[in-house]
Protein backbone atom coordinates (compact mmCIF):
# COMPACT_ATOMS: atom_id res chain seq x y z
CA UNK A 1 0.00 0.00 0.00
CA UNK A 2 1.26 3.49 -0.86
CA UNK A 3 0.51 6.87 0.62
CA UNK A 4 1.01 10.19 -1.12
CA UNK A 5 3.89 12.37 0.04
CA UNK A 6 1.62 15.34 0.62
CA UNK A 7 -1.90 15.44 1.97
CA UNK A 8 -4.06 18.36 3.02
CA UNK A 9 -2.73 18.11 6.58
CA UNK A 10 0.96 18.08 5.63
CA UNK A 11 2.74 20.96 7.36
CA UNK A 12 6.07 21.00 5.52
CA UNK A 13 7.06 19.54 2.16
CA UNK A 14 10.57 19.51 0.72
CA UNK A 15 11.60 18.13 -2.64
CA UNK A 16 15.32 17.70 -3.23
CA UNK A 17 16.43 18.17 -6.83
CA UNK A 18 19.92 17.16 -7.95
CA UNK A 19 20.66 18.62 -11.34
CA UNK A 20 23.24 17.15 -13.72
CA UNK A 21 23.54 20.13 -16.06
CA UNK A 22 25.30 22.50 -13.63
CA UNK A 23 28.53 22.43 -11.59
CA UNK A 24 28.52 20.36 -8.40
CA UNK A 25 28.64 23.48 -6.19
CA UNK A 26 25.13 24.49 -7.29
CA UNK A 27 23.69 21.11 -8.20
CA UNK A 28 21.31 20.84 -5.25
CA UNK A 29 18.01 22.72 -5.20
CA UNK A 30 15.53 22.19 -2.39
CA UNK A 31 11.92 23.08 -3.16
CA UNK A 32 10.26 24.11 0.10
CA UNK A 33 6.64 24.65 1.05
CA UNK A 34 4.86 25.18 4.33
CA UNK A 35 1.24 24.67 5.23
CA UNK A 36 -1.55 22.75 3.57
CA UNK A 37 -0.31 21.25 0.30
CA UNK A 38 -3.54 22.27 -1.46
CA UNK A 39 -2.78 25.96 -0.94
CA UNK A 40 0.99 26.29 -0.62
CA UNK A 41 3.62 27.24 -3.19
CA UNK A 42 6.89 25.41 -3.81
CA UNK A 43 9.87 27.75 -3.44
CA UNK A 44 13.28 26.73 -4.83
CA UNK A 45 16.37 27.35 -2.68
CA UNK A 46 20.02 26.66 -3.38
CA UNK A 47 20.91 23.93 -0.91
CA UNK A 48 24.65 24.69 -0.74
CA UNK A 49 24.21 28.20 0.64
CA UNK A 50 25.98 28.90 3.95
CA UNK A 51 22.79 30.31 5.50
CA UNK A 52 19.09 30.52 4.82
CA UNK A 53 17.32 33.89 4.45
CA UNK A 54 15.37 35.22 7.43
CA UNK A 55 12.12 34.85 5.49
CA UNK A 56 12.55 31.08 5.87
CA UNK A 57 14.54 30.74 9.06
CA UNK A 58 13.24 33.44 11.41
CA UNK A 59 9.95 31.83 12.43
CA UNK A 60 8.44 32.20 15.88
CA UNK A 61 5.18 31.03 17.42
CA UNK A 62 3.72 34.50 16.75
CA UNK A 63 1.75 34.86 13.53
CA UNK A 64 3.47 37.19 11.07
CA UNK A 65 3.53 38.02 7.37
CA UNK A 66 7.31 38.44 7.68
CA UNK A 67 8.01 34.76 6.99
CA UNK A 68 6.99 32.16 4.44
CA UNK A 69 5.66 29.74 7.07
CA UNK A 70 3.00 32.04 8.50
CA UNK A 71 2.14 33.56 5.11
CA UNK A 72 1.47 30.07 3.78
CA UNK A 73 -0.57 29.10 6.83
CA UNK A 74 -2.68 32.27 6.61
CA UNK A 75 -3.45 31.76 2.93
CA UNK A 76 -4.51 28.16 3.59
CA UNK A 77 -6.66 29.02 6.62
CA UNK A 78 -8.52 31.72 4.69
CA UNK A 79 -8.81 29.88 1.37
CA UNK A 80 -9.94 26.57 2.87
CA UNK A 81 -13.35 27.92 3.90
CA UNK A 82 -13.82 29.71 0.58
CA UNK A 83 -12.31 27.11 -1.73
CA UNK A 84 -14.45 27.74 -4.81
CA UNK A 85 -13.87 31.48 -4.86
CA UNK A 86 -10.24 31.42 -3.65
CA UNK A 87 -8.68 28.57 -5.60
CA UNK A 88 -8.09 30.62 -8.75
CA UNK A 89 -5.96 33.12 -6.79
CA UNK A 90 -4.13 30.28 -5.05
CA UNK A 91 -3.35 28.51 -8.32
CA UNK A 92 -2.06 31.76 -9.83
CA UNK A 93 0.13 32.19 -6.74
CA UNK A 94 1.50 28.66 -7.01
CA UNK A 95 2.25 29.14 -10.70
CA UNK A 96 3.87 32.54 -10.16
CA UNK A 97 6.19 31.34 -7.38
CA UNK A 98 7.17 28.28 -9.42
CA UNK A 99 7.74 30.18 -12.68
CA UNK A 100 9.52 33.18 -11.17
CA UNK A 101 11.53 30.85 -8.95
CA UNK A 102 12.72 28.80 -11.92
CA UNK A 103 13.58 32.01 -13.79
CA UNK A 104 15.70 33.27 -10.88
CA UNK A 105 17.45 29.90 -10.49
CA UNK A 106 18.35 29.89 -14.20
CA UNK A 107 19.54 33.51 -13.99
CA UNK A 108 21.79 32.74 -11.01
CA UNK A 109 23.02 29.44 -12.47
CA UNK A 110 24.27 31.41 -15.47
CA UNK A 111 25.81 34.18 -13.31
CA UNK A 112 27.66 31.67 -11.17
CA UNK A 113 28.84 29.53 -14.08
CA UNK A 114 30.04 32.60 -16.02
CA UNK A 115 31.84 34.14 -13.05
CA UNK A 116 32.91 31.00 -11.19
CA UNK A 117 31.64 32.69 -8.00
CA UNK A 118 29.42 30.08 -6.36
CA UNK A 119 29.04 32.18 -3.21
CA UNK A 120 26.21 33.96 -5.06
CA UNK A 121 23.87 31.27 -3.71
CA UNK A 122 23.23 33.53 -0.70
CA UNK A 123 22.23 36.43 -2.93
CA UNK A 124 20.10 34.13 -5.09
CA UNK A 125 18.25 32.73 -2.08
CA UNK A 126 17.57 36.26 -0.79
CA UNK A 127 16.10 37.24 -4.18
CA UNK A 128 14.02 34.08 -4.27
CA UNK A 129 12.64 34.88 -0.82
CA UNK A 130 11.93 38.50 -1.75
CA UNK A 131 9.95 37.27 -4.76
CA UNK A 132 8.08 34.72 -2.63
CA UNK A 133 7.25 37.34 -0.02
CA UNK A 134 5.87 39.70 -2.67
CA UNK A 135 3.75 36.92 -4.20
CA UNK A 136 2.61 35.61 -0.81
CA UNK A 137 1.45 39.01 0.46
CA UNK A 138 -0.33 39.80 -2.82
CA UNK A 139 -2.18 36.48 -2.62
CA UNK A 140 -2.91 36.89 1.06
CA UNK A 141 -4.52 40.26 0.27
CA UNK A 142 -6.75 38.62 -2.34
CA UNK A 143 -7.85 35.63 -0.25
CA UNK A 144 -8.44 37.87 2.78
CA UNK A 145 -10.71 40.12 0.71
CA UNK A 146 -12.52 37.08 -0.63
CA UNK A 147 -12.93 35.61 2.87
CA UNK A 148 -14.17 38.98 4.16
CA UNK A 149 -16.78 39.17 1.41
CA UNK A 150 -18.03 35.67 2.31
CA UNK A 151 -18.36 36.27 6.06
CA UNK A 152 -21.85 35.89 7.50
CA UNK A 153 -21.45 39.48 8.61
CA UNK A 154 -19.84 40.23 5.24
CA UNK A 155 -17.97 43.24 3.99
CA UNK A 156 -19.01 44.82 0.73
CA UNK A 157 -18.00 48.21 -0.61
CA UNK A 158 -21.60 48.77 -1.71
CA UNK A 159 -22.84 48.50 1.91
CA UNK A 160 -23.11 52.30 2.23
Amino acid sequence: MYRSIGINRTGVTAICQIREDVPEAIRGIEWISFGSTTFDAMLPMYANAPRMPRYLSDVTLDTSTENFYWGSRLIAALADHNYASSIQNVERYQGAVFTKGRRLVREYDKKMMDSGDFSLTDEANEKLCAMAKEQTIATLNKVLMDASEHMKNGYNRADN
